[in-house]
């Protein structure tokens, strides 16, 4: 929606914005998530009224946060279709009105009907542009791999370490996450229009090469730090760097995309993210900590190696994407 919104060269700032509250989301969960978990640790078990089930205090924490989720996804009922953009053919067609209730059934086998049929028109643009797509599907799987092994341990290694408690750990990134974070997505996304006004058909993608290469000495050094806060301020610098890939990283992926397969390749992309980045990267890390370290104080260690093998793998990966990704934009220029 926004890269119909917004002309591709107004795209990163746009989806630096819409990611701020991302990193706010993150952050107030670690922050409110921390307290809770706090606070629900030594919590009786409560017997909900009119279902009859018994939740322990860990449980309720999942209770709390996950209510006002309601909230928020009805909120979406207000947000209006753009009109689109990007198209590879003018002669599609583009209804923007609510379908009214009578033709829920109808209009589901008419989406039905037209998934099957660009299935083909799909997997026909994912081939012609694999040497540009597979380099970022795959790079930023490894990074994200990467990274949410590290996010999703990081709070052990804390505590493990350090001493710290759930409530510690919480507050202080989570503060961090909202200020810091949100300051290195905008300052990746000035970066990516300062190289596309030079003429640089790669700009988003080059940002993102710069700050995995930045961030990546930070991430394996943090572990080593001789006490919290510098293991904090060093990770934070990796985390700043890497924050800079956010909003240019979106908007490469729709730039080269065409209007009609871009909520089918994006899903194909957070799938990565998801199934690869989410489920393999936490199991990564736990494995290396059982059967090659073989001790849970080793965590960092883990961590560290983590980094060190995937960090410089995965932006391999993104440079070899570079020179198709810049002629992928070149080609996009003659959509309507």
């Amino acid at each position: 929606m926004l890269a119909d919104l917004f002309p591709k060269e107004k795209l990163p700032r746009a989806i630096a914005v819409l990611n701020f509250g991302f990193y706010a989301g993150n952050g107030l969960a670690l922050i409110i998530g921390g307290t809770i978990v706090q606070a629900f640790a030594d919590a009786p078990p409560v017997t909900l009224p009119l279902i009859g089930v018994t939740m322990r205090g860990w449980q309720m924490t999942f209770f709390v946060i996950g209510l006002p989720g309601l909230i928020v996804a009805a909120l979406m009922a207000t947000v209006r279709e753009p009109k689109r953009r990007g198209r590879i053919s003018a002669d599609t067609n583009d209804s923007t009105k609510p379908v009214p209730i009578r033709g829920v059934f109808a209009f589901l086998i008419k989406i039905i009907r037209v998934v099957v049929t660009n299935i083909e028109a799909v997997f026909a643009f994912l081939s012609k542009n694999r040497t540009t797509l597979a380099p970022i599907f795959i790079g930023m799987g490894i990074q994200v791999v990467m990274a949410y092994g590290a996010l999703n341990w990081a709070p052990a290694f804390y505590m493990r370490t350090f001493g710290w408690t759930p409530k510690d750990y919480g507050l202080v990134q989570g503060l961090i996450t909202i200020t810091i974070l949100p300051i290195g997505t905008l300052f990746g996304s000035i970066l990516a229009k300062r190289f596309a006004r030079a003429g640089r058909d790669d700009a988003n993608l080059r940002v993102v090469l710069l700050g995995k290469l930045a961030a990546l000495p930070f991430g394996i050094m943090f572990p080593f730090m001789p006490n919290a806060y510098l293991a904090v301020a060093v990770s934070t610098i990796g985390l700043f760097c890497l924050s800079w890939t956010a909003a240019p990283l979106n908007a490469a992926l729709q730039i080269i995309t065409p209007n009609q397969m871009r909520g089918q390749i994006t899903a194909l992309f957070l799938l990565v993210f998801n199934v690869i980045g989410f489920g393999f990267g936490p199991i990564l890390v736990g494995l290396l900590t059982d059967y090659v370290f073989q001790a849970e104080s080793q965590l960092g260690y883990s961590l560290a190696v983590t980094a060190l093998i995937l960090g410089p793998l995965g932006t391999f990966v993104i440079w070899l994407g570079m020179k198709p990704y810049g002629r992928s934009v070149a080609e996009a220029k003659a959509w309507s």
